[in-house]
């Protein structure tokens, strides 16, 4: 039965990928830290591979949307959360170049961009949920900004991504494939789905119990 239904899954999952989803304009970014399972700091470049800002220490914090991935205090989920996003953004990645999805950058209560963040085309999100190191997660209050003054001075000033930057569309055209992923990696009982080792707390559980973190 539990093939069966990973079968029925996996299926899904196909289907869900051959799904059209509208190209977005995307920035890339030169990942300097990995601070967490779920979030990352970043220097955002320009068509040439500079800084977009002339200073070149601005960096900015990221944290990858869609997903709820282990607290760093929650022992040893954190940890493995914070290795797993490593290990997909530097396989054979030697410069840490990831692309973020800009029309989903937006501000959280940290003053984090939340994005789908891309490596050589695969959604590092979506893979952090078919690992187990992360839940899917549906857009939380204050995640949506209320105008552009909320996005850092430091994008690139492009024209062409400023007009097709929806800062006010609460969609994210991912949410489908990470709650099959989620669904595929509980059955298999990976990550936090281990049967022998289930994580009790949600992360955001977690966190609303030991002070609210990033």
């Amino acid at each position: 039965m539990k093939y069966l239904l990973l079968l029925i899954f996996t299926c899904l999952t196909i289907l869900v990928g051959c799904q059209s989803v509208p190209e977005t304009p995307k920035v890339t970014a030169r990942v300097e830290r990995v601070l967490s399972g779920q979030a990352i700091e970043v220097t955002l470049l320009n068509s040439s591979g500079s800084p977009t800002s002339a200073n070149q220490q601005t960096r900015q914090q990221v944290r990858l949307q869609g997903i709820d991935a282990p607290d760093r205090r929650q022992d040893p989920w954190g940890a493995m959360a914070q290795e797993q996003l490593t290990a997909l953004i530097t396989d054979n990645n030697p410069d840490r170049l990831v692309q973020l999805e800009l029309q989903e950058l937006k501000p959280d209560q940290f003053d984090r961009l939340v994005a789908p963040v891309w490596h050589n085309g695969v959604l590092i999100n979506l893979e952090l949920v078919k690992a187990g190191f992360a839940l899917a997660q549906l857009p939380r209050d204050g995640e949506e900004p209320s105008s552009a003054t909320n996005l850092p001075s430091n994008l690139p000033n492009n024209p062409q991504v400023n007009s097709q930057t929806n800062l006010s569309a609460p969609t994210n055209p991912h949410q489908a494939a990470l709650m099959q992923a989620q669904a595929q990696a509980r059955i298999l009982g990976i990550g936090i789905w281990d049967p022998s080792q289930p994580m009790r707390l949600t992360p955001s559980e977690f966190r609303r119990y030991n002070q609210n973190s990033p």
